[in-house]
């Protein structure tokens, strides 16, 4: 059980470089990544955040066998059909669509798709060695939620599917402002590696947490660039109009 601590403990000190940034690192202003405010002295705000996710992870982690045992009694053939949406968060699916979108898209489309390509890559490496240092069983056949033996299998501690769902979901979503229905899908994803007893709540809750902090960094870097475009204008003047070219940072 402490190895699980250990880990819900890493990942929130993982995030908090970002969940204590500005808030224009979400709206992709030109702050740097990871700004952190210019007040002196460490105000108690800024553990706010880290402080909330960590104790939700850590309550969601207590009630494991209890969410597992919820999910069991509520098998519909409804629920079974909505369950299939987490194969959204399978790389065999994402990556072919981030091809698609690169080469039917336009400008846009291409640095969306090439975002989207390095925040599953980068989440999903880091949710794998999340996974290695963890080694938390997976759930099926009674498992034991705080079993942890470290190693390269197949291990339940965050939810790989979860992850790259959440990863993808930002960086689209926030590019297109979009994530009221981005966000709901990869949900949706991570709603189904539970029912199909795949992962555990607080594997799911940790790796939409993950992919949702990688791949909103690439969402705010969208932004940037979006505003250092060239741009022509054209001002109305007394003497008729004024025209020429806009660089902005």
């Amino acid at each position: 059980m402490k190895a699980g601590f250990l880990a819900l403990l890493l990942l929130t000190l993982l995030f908090e470089n970002i969940f204590c940034a500005e808030i224009g690192l979400i709206d992709g202003d030109n702050r740097p990544l990871g700004q952190v405010s210019s007040s002196p002295g460490i105000k108690i705000a800024d553990f706010t955040e880290p402080a909330i996710l960590f104790a939700a992870g850590a309550l969601l982690y207590t009630q494991d066998e209890a969410m597992h045992d919820i999910f069991l009694n509520i098998k519909s053939p409804f629920l079974d059909a909505a369950a299939k949406i987490n194969y959204l968060g399978d790389g065999t699916l994402l990556l072919p669509s981030y091809a698609v979108l690169y080469l039917l898209g336009a400008e846009k489309e291409k640095t969306v798709a090439v975002n989207a390509l390095e925040a599953f890559v980068e989440s999903g490496l880091l949710g794998l060695a999340i996974k290695s240092a963890t080694g938390r069983a997976r759930p099926p056949a009674g498992g034991n939620p705080y079993s942890f033996n470290p190693s390269f299998g197949d291990n339940s501690f965050p939810s790989g599917h979860t992850t790259v769902a959440f990863a993808t979901a930002a960086v689209i979503g926030g590019a297109y402002d979009c994530r009221i229905i981005t966000y709901p899908v990869a949900a949706l994803v991570g709603f189904g590696r539970i029912y199909k007893e795949k992962h555990w709540a607080s594997d799911v809750f940790f790796g939409a947490l993950l992919g949702a902090v990688v791949g909103e960094a690439h969402a705010a870097g969208i932004k940037k660039n979006e505003k250092s475009k060239l741009s022509f204008y054209v001002e109305p003047d007394n003497a008729g109009a004024i025209y020429g070219i806009k660089i902005r940072f």
